[in-house]
């Protein structure tokens, strides 16, 4: 008779439900009644058993737990990712550190190549950079650079540009990085633009760009000037693309005190061609990196999605 009546109370409920079943069932077999009579005084005790007492206290601390995250769940998530969004896209930190780049450094423009002249521009795009140590320097040309090579006797035309010898003050650590990144555009010159550079579409420039810091106190070698790595990449381009890369200048052993640093930008070509470093696509030391775009979007979006759910649960 027990296995029987047990056909209806399923494994599945909870607890304090499979207490008040075994309770019953202990009972029910010596009542004389038949078996349907038995049977609805089961599922009517039941039945009583919850109206009277509450759900939350028939509840086990794992349905507890479940019952939390589905009602709460909502609720922190639209708190936690707008948070995550702004951390993405907030400014950085207070300054911590004491390393200062001169954002009055002299840029220059090399003159002993066949060019057309032009300037460049180093400013301090913040106080804090992406090493909290040191400030963020950007260098950028107001306009383009134009290389040109009006007679073939003359040698291939190039833009040699940069810092050399900026000042720079304060205190670095073994194994401190200091961020960096590049990004320009190779273009061809429409004042000086030829047949032959039309024939040519296909042409490429070779470029290279370094960053360097200099100072003493270091510990790698005999000498007592600062030991670093520095940043160094070269590459080949199609005139008419854009160049862009991130890396790192590594402080060696020893650390000590910077005195200087170097920003160069070199671009030859057999073809004529021009040299642009917008303000918004700059050569940078120490730059803060810039958030995903498409981390932000989803984080919005993630984030719009929910207020959504929220306000239509209310309703």
């Amino acid at each position: 008779m027990r296995r029987r009546i047990e056909l209806y109370a399923p494994n599945a409920l909870q607890a304090p439900d499979r207490r008040l079943c075994t309770q019953t069932h202990s009972v029910l077999p010596l009542l004389p009644m038949p078996y349907i009579f038995r049977k609805w005084l089961y599922h009517s005790v039941r039945k009583i058993y919850h109206k009277l007492i509450p759900s939350e206290e028939r509840m086990n601390s794992l349905d507890r737990a479940r019952r939390f995250i589905g009602n709460k769940a909502t609720k922190l998530a639209i708190a936690i990712v707008p948070l995550a969004a702004l951390t993405t896209i907030a400014p950085p930190a207070a300054r911590a550190g004491s390393l200062v780049f001169s954002p009055s450094a002299t840029c220059a423009v090399s003159d002993g190549s066949p060019n057309s002249g032009g300037s460049c521009v180093v400013s301090q795009a913040n106080t804090v950079g992406g090493d909290p140590n040191g400030n963020w320097l950007q260098l950028y040309t107001p306009a383009p650079i134009n290389a040109f090579s009006p007679q073939t006797q003359q040698p291939d035309p190039i833009v040699e540009l940069g810092v050399s010898g900026g000042g720079a003050s304060g205190t670095v650590s073994s194994g401190e990085m200091i961020p960096i990144s590049y990004d320009f555009f190779i273009n061809r010159t429409e004042e000086f633009f030829s047949a032959i550079d039309e024939i040519n579409a296909t042409e490429s420039a070779n470029w290279n760009v370094s960053f360097d810091i200099y100072g003493s106190g270091g510990s790698c070698n005999s000498g007592s000037s600062l030991c670093v790595t520095e940043f160094y990449k070269s590459g080949s381009a199609l005139i008419g693309s854009e160049v862009t890369g991130t890396g790192f200048v590594t402080i060696g052993a020893g650390g000590g005190t910077v005195s200087s640093f170097n920003i160069n930008l070199e671009v030859n070509s057999e073809s004529d061609f021009s040299v642009t470093i917008p303000s918004g696509e700059t050569l940078d030391l120490n730059p803060v990196a810039a958030p995903e775009p498409a981390s932000v979007l989803l984080a919005g979006a993630g984030g719009a999605f929910l207020l959504f759910l929220r306000k239509r649960r209310r309703a």
